[in-house]
């Protein structure tokens, strides 16, 4: 909720919404609250927060949404081949919502800029090539005095911070503001953040996995993502590498081999788009992406300090949650440069 605050603090110094609080539905396997979501709520309601959820099914919680405004965001979606027709269960968050990205990256960048920042951008200017290294006192190692990039350059620094994150499969609808009915329908106003987890296998015994999608941004593109397999590229691992798997470790394909997703991934954001976006089903994607995943073998994430290399990694979502909390890389640097 700290972090929420200081989103709609950045929202009124800019005059524009960077974070959008309209809410997400975290819609349930099938017509009953699972497991998780029964923890979840309890969760809220040991933080004071139970108030900000909706259940679908909850007479009381209906009428609290209809009298806050929330009503029309309780969305019902009939389950796939149930007969009698059910309808999923669903839980509204009203406390969640979503964050444009890249205006949030421009506001910090020019936030940054004005601090003193040295900002290198271009295809070979900006683009990291190695490690700067020197042979360390003592030390069979080496440590990292700066790092190189692709023109050839060296910059210099005391600590080299490696960061990364991950979304998953990305597929893109693209709806143009003639066409009235769906501009209005996916805007943020009136259609929130869906997220579900299917149930553990489709009927032809295929699992789905969590697939997502946001409300159309300001020029109508409608974002969907799916996580569900962790895609791989396992290549052999430098000698000497700490952590591998049989003496390999995934490597990202280049960028011009990501535009497209893999067919579990398509059909698991069709099959997603024929129940929460069936205006969209027939369509064409607009675009597609495979974003690399950043955790580790052992589905964990990385930070750690090593001959004056930082790395860390994480998801989207938690870097966007804290991107704004200034004090927070501050906190890690100050962790581990005390025992640098």
């Amino acid at each position: 909720m700290e972090s929420r605050e200081a989103w709609q603090q950045i929202n009124e110094e800019v005059a524009e919404e960077l974070f959008v609080g309209c809410g997400m539905l975290r819609v349930q396997p099938n017509d009953e609250l699972g497991a998780l979501e029964k923890e979840t709520l309890a969760n809220m309601e040991r933080a004071n927060l139970r108030g900000a959820q909706f259940v679908k099914s909850d007479l009381i919680d209906r009428e609290r949404a209809e009298e806050l405004g929330w009503a029309p965001k309780l969305l019902d979606f009939d389950m796939p081949r149930s007969s009698p027709t059910k309808s999923f269960e669903a839980v509204l968050d009203s406390t969640a919502g979503l964050t444009y990205c890249s205006k949030a990256c421009a506001h910090f960048l020019q936030k940054a800029i004005a601090l003193g920042v040295n900002v290198v951008f271009g295809a070979q200017q900006g683009a990291f090539e190695s490690l700067a290294e020197k042979d360390f006192f003592q030390s069979p190692h080496k440590r990292a005095v700066g790092l190189k990039t692709k023109d050839g350059k060296v910059h210099n620094a005391d600590i080299v911070v490696i960061a990364e994150s991950s979304a998953g499969s990305i597929a893109k609808f693209k709806v143009d503001d003639s066409q009235a009915e769906l501009w209005n329908k996916y805007a943020s106003e009136n259609f929130p953040v869906i997220t579900w987890k299917s149930a553990k296998r489709d009927h032809q015994g295929k699992d789905v996995g969590s697939v997502y999608a946001f409300p159309r941004t300001p020029d109508g593109v409608i974002k969907i993502g799916y996580r569900g397999i962790k895609f791989t590229n396992f290549e052999p691992a430098p000698q000497g590498s700490h952590f591998t798997q049989d003496g390999k470790w995934s490597v990202p394909l280049p960028a011009d081999q990501i535009q497209r997703i893999p067919e579990v991934a398509e059909e698991a954001i069709r099959q997603f788009v024929s129940i929460f976006l069936p205006d969209l089903k027939d369509v064409p994607f607009y675009s597609t992406k495979l974003c690399w995943y950043t955790d580790t073998i052992d589905n964990s994430f990385v930070q750690k300090l090593r001959h004056h290399v930082l790395s860390g990694s994480t998801v989207v979502g938690p870097i966007f949650k804290h991107l704004q909390r200034e004090a927070i890389p501050l906190s890690i640097f100050q962790e581990h440069l005390a025992g640098a």
